[in-house]
């Protein structure tokens, strides 16, 4: 049996595709659906699962009955360091992407994302490196499901900071339907509570608080402090020029990120 190679092009979104092979020319023709984005993006829609934040330890955060090959997001922020060190997570032996961190303050006011795009299942602990003489750390967690038949891929990152009580990242974009957008936002010491979460200036669908911290002696303390917060939508259409906001209820310098998965 005679073989030849075969290759072509195929753009976003596209419903048809010219295959040549040999020197011949077959058209592939799709019925009701759409080539998927170059470079992935085919794993949405996504839907929110589970969320938590941080035990009453200063290195681990766990979820129960996480679906095999769900997306998980770990936020964390902390203080004290006096250097630009960042934070790590890992669940054992697996690590996650470290997300851009931001350091403010002369070094002192710390946030991080880091995610684990196909998570295993079951019961999971996350450990947590923090880097030496931290203060006021915490962390939250989220898990996110998705239907599509592609892998999940970071779509876009992007970070904001300032001062006052209204948090808002820099703006950024989606290059496809169907994603999952998060904000993480961080308070220098002062905030007791975040409100008004959004996503592109739209009412978040749910957000998670921080309701631990690690005190001066590194003890963690449960409290009504919560100088941390996550929040998320889920899109079904794009994001042009597209930003995270939240609400503190006092004036501080803050952090706020943005990340978008596909």
């Amino acid at each position: 049996m005679a073989t030849a190679a075969i290759t072509g092009t195929v753009g976003d979104g596209a419903t048809e595709a010219e295959i040549v092979a040999g020197t011949g020319t077959i058209i592939i023709t799709l019925t009701g659906d759409t080539w998927p984005a170059a470079g992935g993006g085919t794993a949405g829609p996504f839907t929110y699962v589970q969320s938590n934040a941080a035990l009453a330890s200063a290195t681990t955060i766990t979820l129960t009955g996480v679906g095999a090959g769900n997306t998980i997001i770990v936020f964390t922020k902390w203080e004290g360091v006096g250097a630009a060190t960042d934070t790590s997570v890992a669940d054992g032996a697996t690590p996650f992407v470290a997300g851009t961190a931001i350091h403010t303050d002369t070094n002192s006011f710390h946030s991080q994302i880091h995610y684990l795009l196909s998570s295993a299942g079951g019961s999971r602990t996350f450990t947590i490196t923090w880097p030496g003489n931290t203060d006021w750390a915490q962390a939250v967690v989220a898990e996110f499901s998705h239907s599509g038949a592609g892998a999940v891929v970071e779509d876009a990152e992007e970070g904001g900071t300032g001062s006052g009580t209204a948090l808002q990242s820099n703006n950024t974009n989606t290059s496809v339907a169907d994603t999952a957008v998060i904000g993480c936002g961080a308070s220098f010491t002062g905030t007791q509570a975040f409100s008004s979460h959004q996503i592109n200036d739209i009412a978040a669908d749910g957000n998670v608080n921080a309701t631990y911290y690690v005190d001066d002696d590194g003890v963690y303390q449960t409290s009504a402090n919560c100088y941390s917060t996550m929040w998320w939508r889920i899109l079904t259409g794009t994001m042009s020029g597209g930003h995270a906001q939240v609400t503190a209820d006092q004036s501080d310098s803050w952090h706020c990120h943005v990340i978008s998965f596909k």
